[in-house]
């Protein structure tokens, strides 16, 4: 038996693991921004709110997460595919500007990308740890970012991205047209993006965020 708390926690642990907020994950999975409020878990008469079904099914498609590792979440056990290791290539945040760690067009030479060990759940995964303090105070140094690699892009997805000149950064889709791309920077230091998907030299759709401590 679930209890109402454990799952509005689930949904919490869920978001952060993604690198979102409640709303943030509710607007990435095409719901109200406020679906998941904590002032919408009580009504006013005191009266508990539980999420649907299909709510769930939703911000599971869009994070790419299987429904048992959610309900490991719900009753705090990892489920088996968590508690398998892998290794899968990683990189250092600060390398992704180097040339000598991709192809021309942008394809990366996972052979020189060093291990990291993972839960079994993210085969065929990538990821890259953050190096430096240019994503504070949302990462800092230690975090693994986690993800599929993409060239096709959605309304609500999370990014990290390499550009055609080098340049880095971790960025929101906020529109994503036939040809144009508008990126919103979680970094206030960096700015919003306009630009056609041939800008994008290389981009992971991260799904996962994990401290490494």
């Amino acid at each position: 038996m679930f209890a109402h708390k454990d799952i509005w926690t689930a949904i919490d642990k869920h978001a952060a693991n993604m690198g979102h907020s409640a709303s943030s994950l509710a607007r990435a999975a095409g719901l109200d921004p406020t679906a998941f409020n904590k002032s919408k878990r009580i009504s006013s008469n005191g009266k508990q709110r539980w999420p649907s079904t299909e709510s769930i099914s939703k911000i599971l498609g869009a994070t790419n997460t299987p429904f048992m590792d959610f309900i490991s979440l719900v009753d705090h056990k990892p489920s088996a595919a968590a508690a398998q290791k892998i290794d899968i290539p990683c990189l250092p945040s600060t390398d992704a500007e180097r040339d000598g760690f991709f192809r021309e067009g942008g394809a990366p030479i996972l052979s020189k990308w060093a291990a990291y060990e993972a839960p079994a759940l993210f085969q065929d995964m990538v990821s890259l740890e953050i190096t430096n303090d240019a994503y504070a105070p949302f990462l800092k140094q230690g975090h693994i970012l986690i993800g599929a690699i993409t060239k096709a892009f959605q309304k609500g997805q999370r990014l990290f991205v390499r550009l055609q000149s080098g340049e880095t950064g971790i960025y929101d889709v906020h529109v994503a047209g036939p040809n144009k791309l508008q990126l919103l920077p979680i970094n206030q230091n960096q700015r919003t993006l306009s630009i056609e998907a041939g800008g994008i030299n290389w981009a992971m759709h991260i799904h996962h965020i994990i401290l490494d401590e």
